[in-house]
Order: structure tokens, then C-alpha cells, then sequence
């Protein structure tokens, strides 16, 4: 048989049993009070993508992205640093356009397809930024030189 709790009052918002006589609420809002109670502790406000925001004005997903991203940029900016800022058949210089090519070919070079991005980056960084297999060229030099196996620039017209 289950005992009956008698309640010394009942809840402030609903009429129903208190069971919480510290509050004066039942189980329901006493659950709807804390949330609200834990939530404003860690809220900071709204992130600009609506959520709350936990770590400097953003949520924890926004925050997360914008920090990779950085990091990542600034890793790349390294590495074109090291190799020059500019493409070393046309000479362009936009950031956006650059790329690291493997002179030799990748696979000559012992690297899968899968060793793109910050990982060919990062390896770049830690190994020196070795110029023997790696130079710095725009996405279309890179490609023609890739599917033709020489750049458009250095055909004497």
C-alpha cells in the first residue's frame, strides 16, 4: 500500500499539492522554476543564430566554428607565407585563389588524396615547408598542370 503524503499546503500556481513546501509548488513548476533558474545562470544572452549563449556572446556551436575557422586561417596563411603569397607561374596573389601543389605529383610524393587541407598544412609546417615537391600556384594553374601535366603561362605563344 502506498503512503500518502499529506501536503501541508498546496502549489501557488496550480491549487495542487505542494510538495515542495520550501517553494510552496508542486513537482511540475517546482521542475519548470529550476530550469528556468539553471538556464539564466549560464545565459549570457542570444546568439545571432537564436540559441542561447553560453561562451562569449555565442552558442557553443557558433563558437566552435568561428574558432576552427580561424585556426585553420591562420595555419594557411602560414604556409602561403613560407612559400611566397603568390603563384609561381602567373604571378597572382589573391589569398582565395592560391593552392599548394606537389611539383612531382602527389603520389610520388607518398600522400593520398586524403592528405589535403590542414593536414597537408600542418605536415608542411612541422617538415620545414620543403620546396624540393611543393610550390605555391592559383586553382587553374594547379589544374591545368594537373589534367595537362604543364600550365598554359609557360607555352611560349
Amino acid at each position: 500500500m502506498k503512503k500518502r503524503i499529506k501536503p501541508h499546503s498546496l502549489c501557488q500556481l496550480c491549487s495542487k499539492p505542494a510538495r515542495y513546501t520550501s517553494t510552496g509548488l508542486c513537482a511540475v513548476h517546482y521542475q519548470i522554476q529550476y530550469r528556468q533558474e539553471v538556464e539564466s545562470s549560464f545565459r549570457l544572452g542570444t546568439c545571432t543564430c537564436g540559441h542561447p549563449a553560453i561562451i562569449k556572446g555565442q552558442c557553443h556551436d557558433c563558437y566552435s566554428t568561428k574558432y576552427r575557422a580561424n585556426k585553420s586561417t591562420k595555419i594557411k596563411l602560414e604556409v602561403f607565407n613560407a612559400y611566397g603569397n603568390e603563384c609561381q607561374c602567373c604571378g597572382e596573389s589573391n589569398l582565395d585563389f592560391l593552392t599548394i601543389d606537389h611539383i612531382h605529383g602527389r603520389k610520388q610524393s607518398g600522400h593520398d588524396r586524403y592528405f589535403i587541407g590542414s593536414k597537408l598544412y600542418k605536415w608542411l609546417i612541422k617538415n620545414n615547408f620543403p620546396r624540393d615537391n611543393f610550390q605555391l600556384l592559383c586553382y587553374n594553374c594547379n589544374c591545368a598542370k594537373g589534367k595537362l601535366g604543364y600550365c598554359p603561362h609557360t607555352v611560349a605563344v
